[in-house]
């Protein structure tokens, strides 16, 4: 019998990872072949790689590790990936998974419960470079009294909220195509607002300047979206200074922690309408400057100032204790300071990023950033002389982002500056910089108050 040939049913590799992964590195042993290919699991992207014309019937064993974030974020390319005598080991994987797929049997995955993984020894070289942001714009009306922004919050998912010094909270949701946008007045004007914050159940707490004299008045939005004054504080409660107020957390919206200019620390019960002092001022200076970070590894109010000794970093204890102490990571505390480089520079920024736990401190001149590792600060880099920074966060796997003086977003790549760097937007503003779920936002305040929008800028760094 001549012309006989056998017809192999057409093989389609089942990459139906479990979970809600959107990449994933999957390593295929077909006809006793190896392939490593990584793979966008949105758009199939990459796993073409995996089989070629050479199948033979032969079942393939399939090993996977799968990531929550796209390919972009990890380093990786979709395609094959080849063996290196030298590379950077694989991002850690969020599961691991294995499966043995024929034509007539597909089977399914099944997480791997050994402790050895045949993708464990297998090492790539990364791709390296910038982040690949999708940026977008958003551009809020201001009223004739500037364009002065009080703070900027991050709110749970995709939101921000954008404080103006006149009394306006713009609330932005967003998506990569649209951005609805919100705007309540807590008060008419003419209004100063000092502070404001806005808690886990989108209610806002304002600090007002009361006119012709009338000193300062916590005021809290009320469930029907009306405001009601809080209690006054007096003279035992810190009653003549302004307030910076700090995130409420998630566990306790109905507690406010405070803090002064010079160190101060005061709560306020809502159920209660009283105030409490928890912290004497650490110095009778009102120079102090003082931000917050509520960082999520080690859930303290992160505090730094001007002429707190040493320039050094606070951690308020945000149970009420009111406890003060140096830069903690492990709920111990540590007694090392910030280095001092460069001589008499303050704190402008704190953060946790690739790095650990960072701060960035500059004078008039230079910058420098400084991590906390092994119980120490360590050095890490001198920045561009003349670009103060004010905001630090990090945009994913090794990638570090700035934002500074003049708008301008400086990014890092492990420890190389990239050479597309956002520039500076206007020379008269400084910039702000929050993280959401999928993006960093930034804008600023025209410091000279004579623009009539207020644009907000969100890079998406999840693609």
């Amino acid at each position: 019998m001549a012309g006989c040939t056998e017809t192999l049913l057409p093989f389609r590799l089942p990459l139906d990872l479990p979970g809600s992964a959107r990449s994933a590195v999957v390593r295929a042993l077909v006809d006793g072949e190896a392939k490593v290919a990584a793979i966008d699991l949105l758009s199939g992207a990459g796993a073409e790689a995996l089989i070629d014309g050479s199948y033979q019937g032969a079942p393939v064993e399939l090993s996977a590790f799968t990531y929550d974030q796209t390919l972009d974020y990890v380093g990786l390319k979709p395609g094959l990936l080849t063996f290196e005598e030298r590379g950077d080991k694989l991002w850690a994987p969020r599961g691991s998974f294995d499966r043995i797929a024929t034509p007539e049997a597909p089977g399914s995955w099944a997480p791997r419960n050994s402790a050895d993984s045949p993708l464990d020894g297998f090492s790539t070289t990364l791709v390296r470079g910038c982040t690949p942001y999708h940026r977008q714009l958003v551009e809020l009306d201001a009223p004739a009294s500037g364009t002065q922004i009080r703070t900027v919050i991050p709110l749970q998912g995709d939101r921000v909220a954008i404080i103006t010094r006149d009394a306006h909270v713009h609330v932005i949701s967003f998506t990569r195509e649209t951005a609805q946008l919100s705007t309540r007045t807590i008060r008419p004007p003419p209004v100063d607002l000092k502070g404001a914050t806005v808690g886990p159940d989108d209610r806002i707490w304002a600090e007002l300047s009361l006119p012709r004299g009338g000193g300062l008045q916590l005021v809290v939005e009320t469930s029907t979206g009306g405001f009601r004054s809080a209690a006054r504080r007096d003279s035992t409660t810190l009653g003549t200074v302004g307030l910076y107020l700090l995130s409420l957390r998630p566990d306790d919206p109905h507690r406010l922690y405070a803090m002064t200019a010079a160190g101060g620390l005061l709560s306020y019960d809502e159920a209660r309408d009283r105030w409490t002092k928890l912290l004497e001022p650490l110095r009778t200076e009102t120079e102090v400057y003082c931000f917050e970070k509520n960082d999520e590894v080690s859930p303290n109010y992160f505090c730094g100032g001007t002429y707190f000794e040493g320039s050094d970093i606070l951690a308020l204890d945000p149970a009420g204790r009111g406890s003060v102490r140096h830069i903690t990571t492990d709920s111990t505390t540590i007694s090392s300071t910030l280095l001092d480089d460069p001589p008499a520079a303050v704190v402008t920024a704190v953060g946790r990023t690739q790095l650990g736990l960072t701060v960035v401190r500059g004078n008039t001149i230079h910058t420098s950033l400084q991590y906390y590792e092994a119980g120490r600060w360590q050095r890490w880099k001198s920045l561009i002389p003349t670009l103060r920074m004010y905001g630090i966060d990090s945009a994913g796997f090794e990638r570090l982002v700035m934002v500074g003086i003049r708008g301008a977003i400086l990014e890092y790549f492990g420890d190389k500056p990239c050479t597309d760097v956002i520039p500076p937007v206007t020379p008269y503003v400084l910039g702000k910089l929050v993280r959401t779920e999928h993006a960093l936002v930034m804008t600023y305040g025209d410091r000279y108050e004579v623009a009539n929008k207020i644009p907000v800028f969100i890079y998406w760094i999840d693609r």
